[in-house]
């Protein structure tokens, strides 16, 4: 019976690792945006192309987050960044491509603990609530006018796991960075395009008719809580992801809301126990040096964020909104959630 077992074991592994997706467990919806282990691409074949069906596309988008995984990799953690914590609230990753932001072109972003992406330091000192562009630059030293993609703008820190949820990666702060999307033959790749092509199309947004993308970033913040609670308030978090796709000419984010508990630090005026009150996170983009912004409104900075969630601008998904960000900021047509 042992040797059965173990003969079973070892069969399952090794189709495991030749797919690069986790065995699915029986009983649990599982598929390629649950596992927690991404292996690394297997080698492509001469004149081989993966080509994904109608059902699989039908089964990979009827999730709402896009993959992420905190096991693999070089350094075993997949996309897990275990640098940014509260002492260190940002990292730097940089591109190997140009990626337009609101008429501007960057070759690197800064992922921050506090749920934005950065393409400059933030202020030293917030006032409450939040106004963009910061009026007092650049007459007040060294006051910074930040350049920012704000998908949940709060002060955080990584709160706990929650022991009765399927999905078990770790809390934390996730970045997966995927280049030449275009030009992928494999299944991941394939996949991956397809599904953007097919989600930000459905937006309707000027020029997505014939988009492909080059390049996708995905950022998650899973679990996080606010900063300033108390030690049983890093039970109640949020988690939240921004995938941003770009083929260098235009750029389109996607924003993906799953689970939202609370609304506000305890510097804004949040609670110390449930982070209610004050005045709830930011949710917008920021151009930078007194130039463009768009604050997300109804939502943004009001308690009616928490209905951002469960309301949908872009394909009908709730707690998804599609914007194009290139030029200006352009929301997706808002249509009845699913």
């Amino acid at each position: 019976m042992t040797k059965v077992l173990l003969l079973n074991f070892i069969v399952l592994a090794v189709l495991s690792a030749s797919s690069g997706y986790e065995t699915p467990t029986k009983g649990v919806a599982r598929d390629w945006l649950k596992p927690r282990i991404y292996l690394a691409r297997p080698q492509r074949l001469p004149g081989t192309h993966h080509i994904v069906s109608e059902e699989r596309l039908r089964q990979i988008r009827s999730e709402l987050l896009y993959p992420f995984s905190d096991q693999g990799g070089n350094d075993g953690y997949g996309d897990y960044q275990r640098g940014i914590q509260s002492p260190t609230p940002q990292i730097q990753k940089n591109f190997t491509f140009t990626l337009p932001f609101l008429g501007f072109h960057f070759n690197y972003v800064k992922v921050s603990i506090n749920g934005y992406l950065g393409f400059s330091d933030p202020p030293e000192e917030y006032t409450y609530p939040l106004v963009f562009p910061i009026k007092r630059w650049p007459r007040s030293v060294p006051v910074s006018d930040p350049s920012f993609i704000g998908i949940f703008y709060s002060k955080m820190r990584v709160g706990n796991a929650h022991p009765a949820d399927i999905d078990q990666r770790r809390p934390g702060v996730y970045f997966k960075l995927e280049t030449d999307l275009q030009a992928d033959t494999d299944q991941f790749g394939v996949e991956l395009r397809e599904r953007l092509v097919r989600d930000i199309r459905e937006g309707g947004l000027q020029g997505s008719e014939n988009f492909v993308p080059k390049h996708a970033i995905i950022t998650t913040w899973k679990n996080m809580s606010f900063l300033g609670g108390i030690d049983k308030a890093l039970d109640t978090t949020n988690t939240f992801q921004v995938v941003i796709a770009t083929d260098e000419v235009r750029t389109y984010a996607i924003f993906n809301y799953a689970d939202l508990h609370w609304l506000s630090h305890t510097e804004a005026g949040g609670d110390t126990v449930s982070g209610m009150g004050g005045v709830p996170a930011y949710v917008g983009f920021n151009g930078g040096n007194g130039t463009q912004t768009f604050e997300y409104l109804p939502y943004s900075q009001s308690p009616s964020l928490f209905e951002i969630a469960k309301q949908g601008c872009g394909n009908g998904f709730p707690g998804r909104h599609i914007f194009q960000i290139d030029e200006k900021i352009i929301l997706a047509s808002c249509k009845n959630i699913r």
